[in-house]
């Protein structure tokens, strides 16, 4: 079974954001980032700097991204 992403969830937190706004923010349909959050689809690349990104995160994308 795929880990669940729970660095990102706290980060989405720290940065006052949520699934929906975030989702808004990089372009991607919120139920595409739900799936993707609980590990039943992997995140591109390219998602993966678009959202740390909207995060303004300072961690390494293996940090962020590491599941658990």
């Amino acid at each position: 079974m795929a880990g669940k992403y729970n660095v990102l969830s706290a980060q989405i937190a720290l940065a006052g954001m949520n699934r929906a706004s975030l989702a808004e923010t990089v372009g991607m349909h919120y139920n595409t980032l739900c799936r993707k959050m609980r590990g039943e689809n992997s995140f591109t690349l390219e998602e993966a700097l678009a959202i740390k990104t909207a995060l303004n995160s300072k961690l390494p994308l293996e940090e962020l991204f590491k599941r658990n």
